[in-house]
Order: C-alpha cells, then sequence, then structure tokens
C-alpha cells in the first residue's frame, strides 16, 4: 500500500467527514473509509504516521491540524494495541521510535507540549504507552530511563541537564508512567477487555521487567517530582499564574501515578521514611486536589496485599492511619455546610473510605489462620475497636455519600461478628455503650433531612424519583446495621426504637410541634420493629404478635386461646398510642403513606381492638386519603385501602360500608388519558401506550375490588342495590362508547373507555370470594343475576370492538374474575366468547387465551365440556396455522415456542382430567390423527426440550387412555405421579379405549421412542435432555403396561430391526418392567454410547468416489 496516496485519501476522507456542509452520502462513505483505515492499520499505518508528524519546511510548524493528527494516533493506536504476546517487529519499532523521539525533544523539551490541544497531548501519551507495552523489554529497554533522564532538561539547550524540572517534559512523563500502569495492571480496566492469553502472558512479563529493571527509578521519579513541585509551589506564594497552574497539575499527577503503582511495587519502595511524611505533607495541604489524591494513595496502599498478616498491621501503624484519620475527621467536620456540590464533601467521603479500609484490612488478621501469635490479634482488634468512635462520626455526617462511604466497612463488621462464636459476640459494657450510640446514629440518619423540600398541596414541590430512590437505598443499608444490632443485643434495639416511637406520638399528643420528619420516622421505626421477630422469638407470629403470651402454654393451647384477653407487649401498646393519638391527621404526604403502611402491615392487631377498625377506614377514605391532593398519595393508598378490607373481612362495621362506598365513588371516576408524547403513533400503538403505561388507572382498580369486598360483607337486604350503584352505571357508560362516533381512527377514547370499564367491572368481581371447589356461589342468586348481565355486556362489548387486542384481553381479564366469583353463571356466554376471540387472536396473545381456557376447564369441569369439544379442532388448526409460519428472527422463535408450551400445558392439563375424552369425541375424531402426529412432530424438536417433554408425557398419557389392551386386567395402580413425574403417568380416570390405536403405538410411537434419543442434535450434557429421556422410558414403560405381553413381544422383534445388540434386545425385557428409575438410567446410558458410536463410526467411513 503506497503510503503517499494513502496520506492524501485519508486527509480527504478526514476533510469530508468534519465538514457540516458536506453530502450525507459522501460523508458516510469517509466516515466508512476511515473506519476501514483504523481496522487495517496493519497496512496504514504509515501514512498516519507521516500525517501525525508532517511539518511545514518552512515554518517547521505541523502541517495538519489538531483533528487530523488525533485521528492518525488513532490509527497508530490500533495498530499497538493487541491481545497477542509478541512485540512488534523491529521495522515497525523503528520508525515509530524514530518519529517519536525527536517529536518529544521538539513538542515537549523545547516547545509548548500541544498546548492548543489538550486532548492531543493525552492521546500521544496513551499511543507512547501503547508502544511501551509493544516494545519493552527487548527493543527499547532504556524507555522509562529516557524519559526519566530528561526530566531536567533546560528548553532549547541542546539536552543540557539544569537544576529544575521541565515541567512539560515531567507532565509527559507523568502521563506516560500512568497509562503504562493502566494498560498492564488495573484491574478494572483489564477486566473490561476480552480476555486473551496471549495478553496476559505480555502484561505478566512486563511487571516483572518494571519490577526487575525500573521500579527504583520510578518511585525516586514520583517522590522527586512530588516534593520539588510542591517546594516551588510554596516558593512561589499565594495568587494564581501559568506556572502556578502547571505546578499544580504535576504534582496531582505524580501523586495520582504513584497510587497507580503502589499496589503492584514492593512496598519497601513506595513506603519509605521520605515517602510516608510527603504523603501526609500532600494530605494536610491547602489544595484541595493534593488531598484527594494523596487520600487515594494511602488508600491503595493501605489495601496491598501483604502475605504476611504482620506485615499489615505493621504497615498501619507505621502510617499512623487510625490517629491521623481521627484529627483530619475533625478538621473536615462542618456541621453548617449545605452546598453537596462542595468539594470538600468529596475530600471528606474519601477519608471515610479510607477509614474503612483501614477498618476492613485490620479485620482480616484476627481472623486468618497464618496468624498464631495471639498478642498479634489483640492488638489488631485493639486498634480495630480504637476506630469505631472515628467511623460513627463519618457515619453520621449530614451528608449522605460521606455517610455510605463507611458502610462496606460497617456490613463487614457485623457479618465478621455474625459468623464468630458466641463468646466473642458477647457485648461488655464499652462494647454495648458503642452499639448504643450506633443505634443513635442510624435512627437520626434514617429520619428526612430538615431541609427536604416536600409539601401537602397538589402542587407543592416534593423529592423527585432520584431523590426517594437514593434515600430508600440509605434507609436499606441503615436497616441491614439495625438488624446486626438487633442480634446482638435485642433489648438495645428495642430500647431505642420505642423511645423514638413512644416520645413522638406523645409529644403530639400533648400539642408540641412535631415536625413531619419525625412523625415519619416513628412510623416508620414502628414499620420495621414487626420485622424483629427474626431477633426476638419472644414476638409471636399473626395476632399472638401483639400479646404477652405465657411461656408455659403449650402449641395447641394457643391455638385455641383468645388473645384479646392477654396484655399487649410492646408492639401492641405503641399500635394503641399510633391510634389514640391521631397521628394519621397529620397533614403531611410522608407520614399519611407512612402510617397507612404500618396499619397494613399490622393489620392483625385490628382484629384484637376491633374498634379502630372504623378509624383507619374513615381515613382511608377521608381527605387525607383516598381524596388526598397528590395523585402518588392516593394511588398508595387505593391499593393499601384494598388490602386492609381484604385483611378486615367480616370484621368491617356493617354500618359504615353504606358510607364508605359513598366516599369511593367520588374518586372512582374513569378517565381514560393518553400520554402527550404519543401524537404521532398510530391506533394500535396508542392503545397499547394508554393501557400498558396508565399508573392511574391501575390504582383506581384497587378501589373497585376494595368496593367489591365491602359489598359482600353489607347486610343481605343491602348488597344487591350496593352492587347495582356500580355496575348500572358502568354498563350504561359503556354502552355509549360502544355507540360513540369516532372522529378518526386515531381517536381511541370510545376504545379506552370500553376497556377500563371492562376492567374496572371485573376488579369489582374480583373483590368478592372465589366461588368453593365442588360448591356453589358464596354470594346471592340475584348478585349472580347481575354478574350474568355484566358479562352479557361485556361480551357485547367484545363483539363490536373484537378487532382491538386491548379489548380482547380486557374480556378475558373480566370473564375470568365474574367466572371466579359466580362459578357457571357465565356458561351461556363462553362458546361466543371464545370463538370471537381466536377469530381475532394475535401470536402474542395465545399464550394468554389457552391460560385462560385452561383455568376455565379446571374451574368448571364437566359443565364446559361441550364449549372445550367444539373448540378442540378449530384450536388445533389455528395452533397448526401459527407454528408452520417461517420464522424470521429470535422474536418469531419465542413466539412459536411460548405457543406450543402453553398449547401443550393446556391440552396435558386436559389429558389429566375427565375431559380428556373431547380429543376423541365424533366432533374431533376426524383431526384425531392430525392431533397425535402434531404431537409426535413436537416430540422430535431438540432445540425445545421443555415442549418435547410435554408432547412424550401427553402420548404417555394417550397411550394410557386410548391403547389399553382389552384381554388385560385393569391397571393395578402400581404406577405413579400423573403428572408425568419420574417418567411415569397415571392412566385417567376412566379409559377410552380406541379399536386401531395398537397400531399407531407400534408404527409410529415405539419408532419415535427409539428415533428422539439419537437424534444428532439432542445435546445429553443438557439437564433437559435428561427429563426428556426420562419422559421416552416413561413412554415406553406406558406402552409395556396397558399393552402387557403383546407389547413385550412386538419390542423384542422391532429392536433387532434398529441393528440393536443382542445383550440389549435380552436386557430390554427385564429392564423395561423393573425398576422405573433404573430403567432410565440404563436407557439414557445405552443411548449415549450407541450415539458416540454412530458418530464415530460416520466420521471413520470411506468417502465414496
Amino acid at each position: 500500500m503506497d503510503p503517499q496516496g494513502m496520506q492524501q485519501q485519508l486527509l480527504s476522507a478526514i476533510q469530508v467527514a468534519q465538514d457540516p456542509a458536506a453530502d450525507p452520502g459522501l460523508k458516510s462513505s469517509a466516515i466508512e473509509f476511515l473506519n476501514f483505515a483504523r481496522d487495517k492499520a496493519n497496512e496504514t499505518w504509515p501514512a498516519a504516521l507521516m500525517l501525525f508528524m508532517a511539518t511545514d519546511p518552512g515554518s517547521g510548524a505541523r502541517l495538519y491540524d489538531a483533528q487530523t493528527r488525533y485521528f492518525a494516533l488513532e490509527v497508530l493506536g490500533a495498530l499497538l494495541d493487541i491481545d497477542g504476546p509478541e512485540e512488534l517487529e523491529p521495522s515497525v519499532f523503528t520508525p515509530l521510535q524514530a518519529a517519536f523521539t525527536p517529536y518529544i525533544e521538539s513538542e515537549y523539551i523545547n516547545g509548548t507540549a500541544e498546548s492548543g490541544a489538550p486532548y492531543l497531548r493525552n492521546k500521544f501519551s496513551h499511543t507512547l504507552a501503547l508502544l511501551f507495552t509493544r516494545s519493552y523489554p527487548d527493543l527499547w529497554p532504556t524507555f522509562i530511563t529516557d524519559l526519566i533522564g530528561a526530566m531536567r532538561t533546560i528548553p532549547g539547550s541542546g539536552g543540557r541537564q539544569g537544576a529544575n524540572l521541565n515541567l512539560n517534559l515531567c507532565i509527559l512523563m507523568l502521563r506516560v508512567l500512568d497509562e503504562v500502569s493502566e494498560e498492564i495492571a488495573d484491574q478494572t480496566i483489564r477486566g473490561a477487555r476480552p480476555f486473551s492469553i496471549g495478553r496476559q502472558h505480555r502484561e505478566t512479563r512486563l511487571k516483572h521487567s518494571v519490577r526487575e529493571n525500573d521500579a527504583s527509578n520510578v518511585v525516586t521519579a514520583l517522590v522527586t517530582v512530588m516534593t520539588e513541585g510542591l517546594d516551588q509551589l510554596e516558593g512561589l506564594g499565594g495568587g494564581e499564574s501559568d506556572e502556578q497552574e502547571k505546578l499544580q497539575e504535576l504534582v496531582s499527577l505524580a501523586v495520582e501515578t504513584y497510587a497507580s503503582y503502589v499496589h503492584w511495587l514492593d512496598i519497601n519502595l513506595t513506603v519509605t521514611p521520605v515517602t510516608i511524611p510527603l504523603l501526609y505533607r500532600l494530605i494536610n495541604h491547602r489544595l484541595l486536589p493534593f488531598r484527594m489524591a494523596a487520600s487515594i494513595a494511602l488508600h491503595r496502599l493501605i489495601s496491598k496485599g501483604l502475605q504476611d498478616p504482620r506485615d499489615k498491621l505493621q504497615l498501619i501503624k507505621i502510617l499512623s492511619l487510625p490517629q491521623s484519620l481521627d484529627t483530619l475527621e475533625q478538621q473536615t467536620r462542618m456541621p453548617e455546610r449545605t452546598d453537596e456540590e462542595d468539594e470538600e464533601l468529596h475530600f471528606r467521603e474519601s477519608l471515610g473510605k479510607l477509614l474503612g479500609a483501614v477498618g476492613q484490612e485490620m479485620m482480616k488478621i484476627p481472623d486468618d489462620k497464618n496468624v498464631t501469635d495471639e498478642a498479634v490479634r489483640i492488638e489488631a482488634i485493639a486498634m480495630l475497636e480504637g476506630i469505631l468512635p472515628t467511623t460513627l462520626r463519618f457515619l453520621a455526617d449530614p451528608f449522605d455519600d460521606v455517610s455510605e462511604s463507611v458502610f462496606p466497612f460497617l456490613s463487614q463488621l457485623f457479618y465478621r461478628r455474625k459468623r464468630k462464636n458466641p463468646k466473642e459476640t458477647v457485648l461488655t459494657d464499652s462494647r454495648k455503650a458503642f452499639f448504643t450510640e450506633f443505634m443513635s446514629v442510624i435512627i437520626q440518619k434514617f429520619q428526612w433531612d430538615k431541609d427536604t423540600e416536600w409539601g401537602a398541596g397538589a402542587d407543592e414541590e416534593e423529592p423527585d424519583d432520584d431523590a426517594m430512590e437514593e434515600f430508600g437505598e440509605l434507609r436499606k443499608g441503615l436497616k441491614s446495621f439495625m438488624d446486626g444490632i438487633a442480634a446482638l443485643d435485642v433489648d438495645l434495639y428495642t430500647k431505642a426504637t420505642t423511645e423514638v416511637v413512644r416520645s413522638t406520638l406523645g409529644a403530639f399528643v400533648n400539642g408540641q410541634q412535631v415536625s413531619w420528619q419525625r412523625a415519619e420516622l416513628a412510623l416508620q421505626l414502628l414499620y420495621l420493629y414487626g420485622e424483629l421477630n427474626k431477633a426476638d422469638k419472644t414476638l409471636g407470629k399473626g395476632r399472638g404478635g401483639f400479646c404477652v403470651i405465657p411461656t408455659t402454654l403449650s402449641k395447641e393451647e394457643r391455638k385455641s386461646m383468645d388473645f384479646g384477653t392477654l396484655p399487649l407487649n410492646s408492639l401492641g401498646e405503641m399500635m394503641v398510642m399510633v391510634m389514640d393519638s391521631q397521628i394519621c391527621n397529620f397533614a403531611h404526604p410522608a407520614v399519611t403513606i407512612q402510617w397507612a403502611e404500618t396499619v397494613c402491615r399490622y393489620s392483625d392487631f385490628f382484629k384484637l381492638r376491633k374498634a379502630y377498625i372504623r378509624n383507619v377506614l374513615e381515613v382511608f377514605v377521608g381527605p387525607l386519603g383516598a381524596q388526598n391532593p397528590k395523585n402518588n398519595v392516593r394511588h398508595r393508598i387505593f391499593y393499601l385501602l384494598n388490602k386492609f378490607v381484604q385483611e378486615m373481612g367480616s370484621d368491617i362495621p356493617s354500618d359504615l360500608i353504606s358510607p364508605l362506598l359513598a366516599s369511593l365513588m367520588q374518586v372512582m371516576n374513569i378517565r381514560p388519558e393518553i400520554p402527550d408524547d404519543d401524537s404521532d403513533l398510530g391506533e394500535a400503538e396508542l392503545l397499547f401506550n394508554a393501557t400498558a403505561n396508565s399508573s392511574s388507572f391501575d390504582a383506581l382498580l384497587y378501589l373497585f375490588e376494595a368496593a367489591g369486598a365491602m359489598i359482600f360483607r353489607a347486610p343481605i337486604e343491602q348488597q344487591l342495590p350496593f352492587l347495582q350503584e356500580f355496575t348500572n352505571p358502568l354498563s350504561a357508560e359503556m354502552q355509549q362508547a360502544l355507540q360513540a362516533q369516532r372522529s378518526s381512527q386515531r381517536d381511541v377514547m370510545p376504545i379506552l373507555t370500553v376497556h377500563h370499564i371492562m376492567m374496572a367491572l371485573g376488579n369489582l368481581a374480583n373483590g368478592f370470594p372465589d366461588v368453593p371447589v365442588n360448591g356453589a356461589p358464596a354470594m346471592q342468586a340475584v348478585l349472580c343475576q347481575v354478574f350474568s348481565q355484566v358479562a352479557e355486556a361485556v361480551l357485547v362489548a367484545l363483539q363490536n370492538f373484537s378487532q382491538y387486542r386491548v379489548i380482547r384481553e380486557a374480556a378475558r381479564f373480566t370473564f375470568l374474575r365474574i367466572l371466579s366469583a359466580t362459578g357457571p353463571t357465565v356458561l351461556p356466554f363462553l362458546p361466543t366468547l371464545l370463538t370471537t376471540i381466536l377469530s381475532h387472536i394475535e401470536n402474542g396473545e395465545i399464550s394468554d387465551f389457552l391460560g385462560f381456557m385452561g383455568l376455565v376447564a379446571h374451574k368448571l369441569k364437566e359443565d364446559v365440556r361441550e364449549t372445550v369439544d367444539g373448540l378442540a379442532t378449530p384450536l388445533l388448526t389455528h395452533i397448526n396455522n401459527v407454528i408452520n409460519q417461517p420464522e424470521e428472527g429470535t422474536d418469531d422463535v419465542v413466539v412459536h415456542n411460548e405457543v406450543k408450551r402453553a398449547y401443550l400445558t393446556y391440552v396435558n392439563a386436559l389429558m389429566g382430567s375427565p375431559l380428556y375424552t373431547i380429543f376423541a369425541s365424533p366432533k374431533n375424531m376426524g383431526t384425531f390423527e392430525t392431533f397425535l402426529m402434531f404431537l409426535m412432530r413436537i416430540a422430535e424438536i431438540p432445540s425445545d426440550p421443555q415442549s418435547q417433554k410435554l408432547a412424550f408425557i401427553i402420548l404417555s398419557k394417550g397411550v394410557a387412555a386410548w391403547g389399553v389392551n382389552p384381554a388385560l386386567p385393569a391397571p393395578n395402580g402400581t404406577v405413579a405421579a400423573p403428572n408425568g413425574t419420574n417418567g411415569i403417568v397415571h392412566p385417567p380416570p376412566s379409559t377410552q379405549p380406541i379399536p386401531g390405536f395398537e397400531r399407531f403405538i407400534y408404527d409410529h410411537l415405539i419408532p419415535l421412542a427409539f428415533r428422539v434419543p439419537l437424534e444428532p442434535n439432542l445435546r445429553f450434557k443438557d439437564a433437559e435432555t435428561h427429563l426428556v429421556l426420562g419422559e421416552v422410558t416413561g413412554l415406553l414403560n406406558t406402552i409395556v403396561q396397558v399393552r402387557g405381553d403383546e407389547g413385550l413381544a412386538f419390542l423384542t422383534t422391532y429392536l433387532p430391526s434398529l441393528g440393536m445388540p443382542t445383550d440389549f434386545v435380552q436386557q430390554f425385557s427385564d429392564k423395561v418392567r423393573g425398576d422405573k428409575t433404573a430403567f432410565r438410567k440404563w436407557f439414557t446410558d445405552f443411548m449415549r454410547q450407541r450415539r458416540h458410536e454412530d458418530r464415530s463410526v460416520s466420521l471413520t467411513a470411506p468417502v465414496n468416489a
């Protein structure tokens, strides 16, 4: 490839790519060519090097702009950044070294160091570091010493050394050294790259070579730059200048580079009588970047792996970190600071992380098996406990980032205590004092910040989702510490928690000013208190969790006792305080939500103190609850109200139901919403988005369910009028929507209205209890009649809007809820419902539709036989058509597999019930063979083992049902597992022998059972394949069971025709009638070996000419 010609092509392509006015097609071609040049760097690098280095013959200035030269470096970087272990060819290395060496001299020793394009300077540093990784130590063994040796070169002196540092060259040196360390030793960068054994070997060799040859020079150079840079800065005094700015950059870079080397160089080089005072000089410097860099360097030093734990202890002592961090914590503490972006906060956060690292390292020492000296263990534990007060002060910082800096250490502390023996977890007085203070700090941090803006009005400001999530994560971490304290000393936890709850509620009752933050905190702590039974075994469950239960009572006595007669425990007393205090009237969203969450969590308490139920429900439906001006509060209350109503059941005062329903009806207005940003979408997308992303309506549905539950618990004479107050207006509104004229195809409001009303009616029915198994509906017959009218109205709506998927889905939902509550009430409408849905169904709906049909069959059983019978053939035809459609992508494969599994699951459920006879009924006998062949087809698809397994289960059940040998006695009950587990299936409740079915067994099923295990694509190592093979052996078991000696005789004749060895044929008869598990293993092992032999033969067979 001609370098000159390629240089011109690259230049032209770069100019076009950068030109905003260039033709789009031409620009696209230019970018494509540049990508090609980068990918073919091993051919285009000479041209790229020429572009980067070219100078004007007259002025000596760089010929091309920074962007062009940056791309040239990208090509060179692509050449150098490879995964292999090899060094560069000398023919490549020599030109690069010959070009870069004078460039460094002219630009960095004598020039301005690319001052007009800092990004170019950074890119060159990286490129030079990559060159190091491909040339050191063999091609360029003096790479590091050459750079370090030029540190004091006087600009324009022809290479003469001076007393002062050459700042430009030193900055380049530091950047290159830092890049080198990152490339070969930084675990984050190395982990982000695809693993390459060649690259790993190269990086290991480079680290070894640096340690052997240049480590001392590197550390000395870094210490020199840090020391002299600091001295020069202090000599310049205050003010700002270019030299000061460059010196600050120099020192910061030197510390950062030192930090990048400490974890992989010998500690005797990095921790010396010179470096320790230097690091403390930096960490106490007035300039924040120096302090930050020093903190990171110390963090890396303390985290460095050392073989002998005593060395780590000695390192911590030498660095004096516990004492120094205690002092720094006090110096950086600024309680009145309000700016979260204050950079000083980041330094304090880094100090917390450093302290945490010290603590984690000290925790390892006592647990290390290599520590045999008890004095070392005692000293490490003492030092560990010595930093705990400092840790708590970081935890108590008003800013959460600082608090969270010590979370990992504290988590590890609790984990260590948890796995220690009981003697080590006993709390001495000093430890108890620490954990008491710890609990106090946790509670303090658990409270919302006093400056949090969160108003109660609809338009008043509140924390955004990110702030809520961040504070939630903080509380999650703090709660883990609470749990740890409770596990150590439950009384300490209980005392701290109950004091806050009792004092806050007492202050509120006495009319004292209580902030919303304090009120929410008290309720939050009470909410968490119920989880204490993990630590406090005296707390019972259910209603017993609120009482003091005599320890002498047996389990049987507890079951029959009246808990209401027992005195309340701490939790019960606090719940009484919550209700008596009327804290529920505290008008703040955070308090309202936490109060509601608490009463729902402790719903069993209200079964002991039923008088409070009225108050709770009145708050739920009042101005602070369901009628709250804030949407997020209102929506959460809807859910919690429904949950509380379901829990209370018949304990709800009957005289309260009417006003409760009246209050709810004020907010149960169905108003479909279309997101504002959906204006350009089509009809189907509009409907999907409006139903899938409607949080307001989804929340409202909980109220309809709660209304249904309350109606059912109203006095019998009031249930019908209450129910009709909901169903009549909704049905009328749905009828109006069906008749509404749509202004355009994009006018989807009538469709959404119908959808929402269907869903509301379904949830209303969902509030009623399910029909008992084999029992009559729990509701009155007149209510069933009302729901029958609702079902008919829904069916009419479906027939009008059946082309819309959201309507079909809503109709299924509503019918299933009505079916669960009323049983056969919906039976007259099911045939039309199912055929209407099936005639318009999309592939993505089929799985849910089949699940719906399975539930209908399960609940209605024989009542739905005629419907299921009539739908069997159309359903099979539709499923066949779907699966026969070409698979044009991954999505199609996923949908087809889902459809297969859903259909097979449906069929399998029917085959286990008396309804199995519908597959061979007079209506479906014409497609019976098609049905069987469909199952066989699925059973032979190894790419979908779940469907394979189901197909074999169904075929086994079919053999037991339709292939019974009339000459044999009925099955004796020795078979097991009706669901197909262990490869054995029960016959259905009755058999339905079909004349000639034995020919299908012998002609198709037995060959299938031997064909599938030998399928070349079957993955024997796959766990799911073993399940498939288990069902194959189950099929063979069943055939022998139902056909008897006739089946064995056929197999004995058939197996030799497959080329099976004589010993296999002889053993088969005994094995198939013996232990089922042993037969499965024997059969699977043989088939695995047989397929291996078949493959070996095919690989060694001669090729025919």
